[in-house]
This record gives C-alpha cells, sequence and structure tokens, in this order.
C-alpha cells in the first residue's frame, strides 16, 4: 500500500507538471485583453429572432413550473424561461429552417430541411443527441406524435419510428399518391398502433399499422368527404363541411358520421390536446369538445370572442385554458379542467405604454410548483416579447425586432447643464445668437437691458461648476463622497443623457425591419426608448432599404437633434417621413406624401434651423444645380442629373418643394437579364481625409485621387462559357466612375467568382471581397488610384476635368468566410485606418490597411523600406490579439457601422446580426489617453520637485552674480 500511494502520488505531480507547461504555450495565444479589461469597455446582447413556433413544455405529472421553446425566422433555437436561456444557431437557407418542433418527455425532436433531417436535442441544455435522415426529396406535409415509449414522425410518404432516446427503430413507405393535401397520424389509446389519415381534400383513407412490426399495415376506413379542414381525435376525424360549413366527427371503427355543430363560421385552427379534446377557433368563438361517456363528442366550452382583437387555446398541464385580447388593453383568461368544467378565469391589465404594437400571440405558462398562478408570455407585431404576471407587472422584454437591423447611425448626446449655462450666455430672450461688437454705437437697448440678466446667470453657472468640480474631487480623487453624503447626487447625474468629456458616450439609433425604430445606450445597451411606425414597411430592392438620415446633430444649441426616416405605406405603397428626437425618440412630425420614393439622400446645404434637407425622387422623375444619381437595379439602369429649384411653387404638402431634373448622362451596369446588381455605393459628404498625398521613400509625394464625387458599382454576370450548362459560373465586374460627368475611371472582372460579395469605399481605395471558385478560398480584391507626383489643383476638384488616375490594383487570399466588411473611422481621419472584417464563426478581426496595400511587393526596395511598405505575402493573417469580440462569439452577421469619437486615437464600433456588439479600438494605440497605471503623484512630485529646484538654483545663481560683482 505505501508504494502504491506514493506511485499515485508522483503520476499526480507529473500530471500537474504537464497542465502547467500546457497553459504556458497557450498563453500567447489569449493576450487579446486584459482580464479585468473584459466588458468594461464593450457589451454584447444575443437575441433570438421573430418567433415562427412557439412551444410550451407541460409538466402533466410533476409540478415544475413550466419552460418555452422558440424557433425564429432567424434559424435559431433556444429556450426562454424565467432564469435560463440556450440558444442554436442554424445554417442560413432552406436546409437550416426547422419544419416542426416537438417536445417529448425526455427531450426535443425537430423536423428540419424540408423534412429531410431529424433531430433530437437535450431540453435543458440544447445539447445535440442524436440526428437521422428521414429521406433525401423535399417535403412539406409533417406530423409528429407521440406514445408511451415511440416517437413517430410522418413525412410525405413515409412513417418513421424512434425510441424516446432518438433512435431510429422502423422505416415505412406509405403510399405512392402524389395528390396527398393533408395527412395526420394518431396513436390508439388502446393499442397504442399508429393510426395514419391521408386526405386529397374529397375523401379519406385511415391506415392502422403495428407499433411494433411496421409491416403489419390494415386499412381501416374510406370515406368520401369534402372538407376544408380535417384533424385526426383520438379514432375519430374531425373535418369541417365544404358544403353546409358544419362540423362532423366521423368514427373510423364503427364508419358513424355525427354532426357536431352546424352553420360553423370559417374555421381558422383544429386544435387537438388529447385523443378526447379538441378545440376549434372561429372569428367570433373558441369553442371546445370532449368526449363523453358514451363515445361522443359533446360541446362544454364557448367562449365568444366576437369583439376581440386576438384569441386562442392551449392546455397549460391539465387545465384548458382560453385567452382573449380585448380591445380595452386586457387579456381575459378562462381556465378549464379536464372535464370541461370552468374553474375560474382572471384578467391581465396591459399598459398602453409598454405595448405600442397590437398582440399577435399569447402564451400561458405555470409559474411555481402548485400550478396557483401563470405568467403570461406576450408577443406583439413590432416583434417585442415579454412576459407578466398576472397583475401586469413585467418580469422582462426582449426586443427581437434588433435580431434584423435595416440601418443604423451613431449619434452624439446633448451638453451637459455645465455647457448648456455657457451656450445661453450668448443667447438672448428670444433664444438667438446675439453677435456681440466692440464698437459702442452698435450697443442697443436690448443689449443694455441684459447685461444684469446675463451677469446673475454667469454668477449662477460659475456656483454650479464649482459644486460639481467639488463632487467630482471628493468622489474620485479623496473618495469622501459617502462621508458627505454627495454620492447621491453623483448618482443622480450618473445616468444622464449627457456627453462625456471624451465623447465615448453615444446615442445608437437603428431601424428594423419590422417598422420600429430603437435609441439604445452605446455604454451599456439598454433599449431606453422604441417608436413603432404603424402601417409602414421598409423598401426592398436587393435588400432591406428603411434609411435614417441626421439632418441635424446635438451640436446647433438650442435646437435639438433631429433624424428622418424614410419608409413606404404598407397598404397605399407611398413614402412616409417621420422626423424625430434621436435622444429621446419623441416624434417632431408625420408626412405622408402622394408618391412612391424611388431614392432618398441628404443635399449639402441646411435651412435657417441648422437642418439638412432631404431630397426625394420619385419613379416619374417630376420634381443652384446640384448633381444627382439614380440607378433603377432592375435594368441596371444609372442616370446622372442636375436639378433646378422651380422657385415658390405651391405645394400641397407642407415643407416639401418640387424640382424638376435635367438628365445629364446615362450608364448601364447590366450587360443582360441575368446579370445582377450586388452592390452600389456613392462617396459619403461627410467623408473625411487628412492627408492629401503619401510620403515616398525618396522625399517626394504621391497625391490621392480624391474625388468627392467618386462612386462604384459591383456587378454580378454569368459567364459566357456556362450559359446553358447546368453546373452556372459567376463573374463580377466591379465599375469605378464619376458620378457627376458619368465617366468610367476604372473596371475590374473577376472570373469565376461566387458570394458573399462585400463592398467598401473610402478615400481613394475600393475593397470588395468574393469567393474564388477556381482555387475554393475567400480573396480579398483592394484598388487604390492616386493623381502622381504633382497634384493637378490643390484648392479643387472638377469632375469635368479630364484626368486620369494610376491605379494599383492587387488580390490577397483570407483564410476565412466573410459576412461584413467596414473601416475605422476618427474624427480627424489622422490615424491610420484599420478594416474590420466579421467571420462566419463568430469572431471580428481588425486588420491594418497597411496589409492591404496593393503596392506592396515581394522585392522590397530601399526606397519602399523606407516608406514602410510591407513585403508582399499572398495571405492575410490573423492575429488572435486582433480579435476585437476575444471569446464573445458574434453569430450572422449582418453589418458593421463605425463612428469617431471624441479622442482621436479612438474609434466606435457596433456590430448588428443576431447578436448586438459594441466596442472601441484604438488603430494606432491610445496616443492621446494616459494609460491607467499612469503615477500621478509621481508626476506631481517630480514636478514640484523641479520647480523648487529651479527657483532655489535661481537664488544660488543670483547670490554667486553678487559675489562675483563684490570681488
Amino acid at each position: 500500500m505505501p508504494i502504491t500511494k506514493v506511485v499515485h502520488n508522483h503520476q499526480q505531480y507529473y500530471l500537474m507538471i504537464r497542465c502547467l507547461l500546457g497553459c504556458i504555450l497557450l498563453m500567447p495565444s489569449v493576450d487579446a485583453l486584459y482580464e479585468d479589461q473584459a466588458g468594461k469597455f464593450d457589451w454584447r446582447k444575443q437575441l433570438l429572432g421573430y418567433p415562427v413556433i412557439l412551444k410550451v413544455q407541460h409538466h402533466r405529472r410533476s409540478h415544475s413550473p413550466e419552460c418555452m421553446f422558440i424557433y425564429s425566422d432567424q434559424n435559431a433555437l433556444g429556450r426562454i424561461d424565467v432564469k435560463s436561456v440556450w440558444r442554436l444557431v442554424f445554417e442560413a437557407g432552406s436546409r437550416g429552417i426547422i419544419n416542426y418542433l416537438h417536445i417529448s418527455r425526455n427531450g426535443l425532436f425537430s423536423v428540419r430541411s424540408n423534412g429531410t433531417l431529424m433531430e433530437k436535442f437535450d431540453s435543458a441544455n440544447g445539447a445535440l443527441l442524436r440526428e437521422a435522415e428521414l429521406q433525401n426529396l423535399p417535403c412539406e406535409l409533417i406530423d409528429i406524435r407521440e406514445s408511451s415509449d415511440t416517437v413517430f414522425i410522418l413525412a410525405c410518404d413515409k412513417l418513421h419510428a424512434f425510441n424516446l432516446e432518438g433512435k431510429q427503430l422502423w422505416t415505412r413507405k406509405l403510399h405512392n399518391e402524389t395528390n396527398i393535401l393533408w395527412q395526420n397520424i394518431g396513436i390508439d389509446s388502446k393499442s397504442e398502433n399508429v393510426l395514419v389519415a391521408l386526405g386529397d381534400g374529397k375523401s379519406v383513407e385511415v391506415f392502422e399499422i403495428d407499433a411494433v412490426n411496421s409491416d403489419d399495415q390494415r386499412l381501416l376506413s374510406k370515406f368520401v368527404a369534402p372538407f376544408l379542414k380535417a384533424k385526426l381525435v383520438g379514432h375519430f376525424i374531425i373535418y369541417c363541411s365544404s358544403n353546409g360549413g358544419s362540423l362532423h366527427a366521423y368514427d373510423i371503427i364503427s364508419g358513424e358520421d355525427t354532426e357536431l355543430a352546424e352553420k360553423v363560421e370559417m374555421i381558422s385552427e383544429i386544435d387537438a390536446f388529447s385523443s378526447n379534446c379538441f378545440c376549434i377557433r372561429t372569428v367570433s368563438a373558441v369553442r371546445c369538445f370532449y368526449e363523453s361517456i358514451n363515445g361522443k363528442f359533446v360541446e362544454r366550452v364557448v367562449r365568444v370572442v366576437k369583439d376581440s382583437l386576438i384569441s386562442g387555446v392551449q392546455m397549460v398541464s391539465s387545465m384548458l385554458a382560453v385567452w382573449v385580447v380585448a380591445d380595452d388593453n386586457n387579456i381575459y383568461v378562462d381556465v378549464f379542467d379536464e372535464s370541461g368544467a370552468h374553474q375560474g378565469s382572471f384578467k391581465n391589465p396591459i399598459d398602453s405604454s409598454i405595448l405600442a404594437a397590437d398582440v399577435i400571440q399569447v402564451q400561458l405558462l405555470k409559474a411555481d410548483e402548485k400550478g396557483s398562478y401563470f405568467l403570461i408570455v406576450i408577443l406583439t407585431e413590432d416583434h417585442t416579447m415579454l412576459m407578466m404576471k398576472e397583475s401586469g407587472e413585467v418580469i422582462w422584454t426582449r426586443y427581437e425586432a434588433l435580431a434584423k437591423i435595416a440601418s443604423v447611425e451613431i449619434v452624439d448626446l446633448p451638453l451637459s447643464e455645465t455647457e448648456t449655462l455657457i451656450e445661453q450666455e450668448f443667447l438672448n430672450f428670444n433664444g438667438k445668437y446675439m453677435k456681440m461688437s466692440f464698437e459702442f454705437s452698435k450697443i442697443t437697448d436690448e443689449f443694455l437691458g441684459n447685461i444684469l440678466y446675463n451677469f446673475v446667470k454667469r454668477i449662477f453657472s460659475e456656483i454650479f461648476q464649482l459644486q460639481t468640480y467639488i463632487v467630482h474631487l471628493f468622489s474620485d480623487v479623496f473618495g469622501l463622497a459617502d462621508i458627505f453624503g454627495l454620492h447621491l447626487l453623483r448618482n443622480r447625474t450618473k445616468n444622464r443623457l449627457e456627453r462625456d468629456q471624451f465623447g465615448l458616450h453615444k446615442m445608437i439609433v437603428a431601424s428594423t425591419s419590422s417598422g420600429t425604430i430603437f435609441g439604445i445606450d452605446s455604454s451599456h445597451g439598454d433599449v431606453l426608448w422604441k417608436l413603432y411606425i404603424r402601417d409602414a414597411v421598409p423598401f426592398t430592392h436587393s435588400q432591406v432599404w428603411f434609411p435614417i438620415f441626421i439632418q441635424r446633430t446635438t451640436a446647433f444649441y438650442p435646437y435639438p437633434a433631429q433624424c428622418a426616416v424614410v419608409m413606404k405605406h404598407k397598404h397605399s405603397g407611398n413614402a412616409l417621413i417621420v422626423t424625430f428626437n434621436p435622444i429621446t425618440g419623441d416624434v417632431f412630425d408625420e408626412v405622408y406624401l402622394n408618391f412612391t420614393v424611388d431614392q432618398a439622400s441628404l443635399l449639402p446645404f441646411k435651412d435657417d434651423k441648422h437642418a439638412s434637407v432631404l431630397l426625394l425622387m420619385d419613379k416619374e422623375n417630376d420634381h443652384k444645380p446640384i448633381s444627382v444619381v439614380k440607378l433603377d437595379r432592375k435594368t441596371g439602369v444609372c442616370n446622372g442629373y442636375q436639378l433646378t429649384t422651380l422657385g415658390d411653387e405651391a405645394n400641397r404638402i407642407p415643407r416639401l418643394q418640387q424640382w424638376n431634373v435635367q438628365k445629364t448622362w446615362t450608364l448601364n451596369f447590366l450587360p443582360d437579364s441575368d446579370s445582377e446588381i450586388v452592390d452600389f455605393q456613392i462617396k459619403s459628404l461627410d467623408a473625411k481625409v487628412h492627408s492629401q498625398g503619401r510620403v515616398l521613400g525618396n522625399r517626394s509625394v504621391l497625391y490621392k485621387y480624391l474625388n468627392p464625387n467618386l462612386g462604384v458599382s459591383l456587378i454580378r454576370t454569368v459567364d459566357d462559357r456556362a450559359k446553358g450548362v447546368k453546373i452556372v459560373s459567376d463573374d463580377i465586374t466591379v465599375t469605378i466612375f464619376d458620378a457627376v460627368a458619368g465617366n468610367i475611371i476604372y473596371v475590374a472582372k473577376q472570373k469565376r467568382s461566387l458570394g458573399p460579395y462585400r463592398l467598401l469605399l473610402c478615400e481613394n481605395w475600393i475593397i470588395y471581397t468574393f469567393w474564388n471558385e477556381k482555387y475554393r478560398r475567400m480573396e480579398i480584391s483592394v484598388v487604390e488610384m492616386y493623381e502622381g507626383e504633382s497634384q493637378s489643383d490643390p484648392l479643387s476638384f472638377s469632375s469635368y476635368r479630364q484626368l486620369q488616375p494610376i491605379v494599383y490594383h492587387q488580390t490577397y487570399i483570407f483564410p476565412q468566410g466573410l459576412s461584413a466588411v467596414a473601416v475605422s473611422e476618427t474624427e480627424k481621419a489622422i490615424t491610420p485606418r484599420f478594416i474590420l472584417l466579421a467571420m462566419p464563426f463568430g469572431g471580428v478581426v481588425e486588420i491594418p490597411k497597411a496589409f492591404l496595400d496593393p503596392r506592396r511587393t515581394v522585392n522590397i526596395t530601399p526606397e519602399l523600406k523606407e516608406e514602410g511598405v510591407i513585403p508582399y505575402t499572398p495571405d492575410l493573417p490573423i492575429a488572435t490579439d486582433h480579435i476585437i469580440n476575444y471569446n464573445q462569439t458574434l453569430l450572422s452577421v449582418r453589418g458593421i457601422h463605425t463612428a469617431p469619437s471624441g479622442m482621436e486615437s479612438t474609434s466606435l464600433v457596433f456590430i448588428y446580426g443576431l447578436d448586438l456588439f459594441f466596442t472601441r479600438i484604438n488603430p494606432a494605440g491610445t496616443f492621446d489617453i494616459l494609460k491607467e497605471d499612469f503615477d500621478h503623484w509621481l508626476i506631481t512630485v517630480v514636478l514640484l520637485g523641479l520647480t523648487c529646484a529651479a527657483v532655489f538654483s535661481r537664488k544660488l545663481a543670483k547670490n554667486k552674480e553678487l559675489k562675483q560683482a563684490w570681488c
């Protein structure tokens, strides 16, 4: 025994050494972020999307609280309850779509990929336990039923049997018919055999299959009856006759057809909850039927819902609950037992300020072990999901509309109270800026009357600034705020929406495809306000278009910030413009136009209230010369126009001035009908460029081609050699053109290139990505344009001046796929730019623009080395410390939005998709920020010591000079 113990201790010792060495070797690959900085400057929000399938796990035998499973339109499956949430995201496309979801006693069964794949998941943690292929061909007619120990899946013409562990037992082909419109399966309560009902709209056939021996199949019944809707409940076929509109129950054993109700309204759904209970939902009522002792169905529950907005019925544990959403903002719930006896009812009030949209679905969950009260889950039209108590108290809110963001803008917050008081000193009583003059003759009586007012206001302003300074001094420097009670004042101003010192605190304004606009706090990601526009849908070209335009920022005090969104009315199709305050979400105005908008953009001038003018172009082209570009994505025709105003022509819509356009040039980007415009971009009006040239190694300057009217289009075309062939190969064509003169500057074509395509236009360079089908890899191509070593006109640029730039073009290999591309933005564009690349596995990497330099070459000359050009390698490196989201996986990224902060070294990044992520990056390091470990006391002592030494040395020098003068 002692020898065995010593050997065992030595094994543990060597194992600990190996683990320690492994951790040391892995440490360099995980140094992307300091541990104490994780979550300090960034945040992540995980979403599911709009629920398509919503299932509640009912515990009939146990008394544990219930949970809810959701499958969304983003191919995401998740579990939601009060305490825990897990989520699975499947691949995009039809293969990731779940067609049916079934909650078993010990797992979760799903059928996806058009009925071709079965998967079983652990309902506790979402782990994949089993999967099996059902068939090769896609199928839409799918049904699942569960017996005591077997799960049966009916997919088209095949019936599959699985045990509760997910292991496939047998598969049987049922028929060879192609005209089946409806099929359903059930379980015989006595023999537990499988009942399969098939219907073609005119007749119904019912088969019985042995649950153990699948070869034992016999036809139980066949009857002719035209029906609209049908359901297999126990050994009855419940159907609604298409002739008289009556509800029937057909006994497949005795062949007896019983009429349950006559002249039934249009049935929206037949819900079967057990073999002896089902409910029908009509426009005016919810009617439930129970099987009596003599084997006949009897109607026992009738809930009139004629004046309601929406209604439904569901089984909660062993009780039946009928819920009705009334127009008085209340949810009425009636509870019935297994025999149909009424057990009670309750009313759940809904706060109208919480729910801005209509309720489209309600689910009830048992909240406690005894089942004494319920939780109510509400899904609204604006894709908001709430969980409430019976009293109306909201437990949590999920804004699933944020999973489909269409457009994003980041807005500066207003001035602080101190800065506001300073700004108010330059305002008179009318709120207009006063122009100070030093000439005594221009000092008016109004200005003399305001001297005392301005003096008193300055005194109060100084007192307020002193108060703020004292609070900051005691709280942040000495830490004595709690002693003097100043922590209350500090907490009161902590969450105030005001601009911070370095411009890092912003407001994120996002528009979604559901017609909802959100205001998100950039510091923690909380939704501060929500604006839902009823009957508004986004424009759809090749993608969802829901633009947000910042007409006025917070820099023009006292005018508040103003944003505008352009939408399409759901019924008329005409344009709708909504202007609102991006800080508070208050709506300024809603303008309904009487025409459809084909394009919208901001003009480069402002009105008398410092708001940018919004330009709208309709499909008929009826509207200082201003050049605009209009693209028809269907035909590929791009036209350039000059706008000329009509003066003071009257218009029926206020603040809308009609302009005329004059066509100046035309370009056709699509060579044939098989081509497609993938992306189209025009250089932004507020694009910042700090340096007009690039210093070469020989001390000369290579000037950039800074055309402010630059445009680029990315076109997907079909290879001429592949036309008429089953395997089609795509090509892409990138065209760079001048948007004012219509001149084509550069054209690049890539053969055998597939998506995803991404395009980026910035300064004098363009980046586009594609999948190289020939070499099976993702490639990034970069194009840079220069004027040369001499600049044509440094003060102005004219598109009509014939200037052909020098073009450098290079392509690099990227080792991962790409889902989104963006470039960092700073205040003055002095900091070198980073390219942000979102990858499908969930990481977002930042790559310096120097790696995407088309002037990189294999043979580096001394001049290129002096310039700082990196030697050419075809592969772009991915450093682990350049992944900005470290271990926080971001799935289904659709876009990256960057914005400058108040510091030149810092750029703000907002990544959106199925997950939301916000962080800050420093492309050139924090050169304008003191580090966190900066020793303030040491530098203070050193400065004081140097000051004292200088004063003392000066005194000694004077004494020395005085002694020398006497000698």
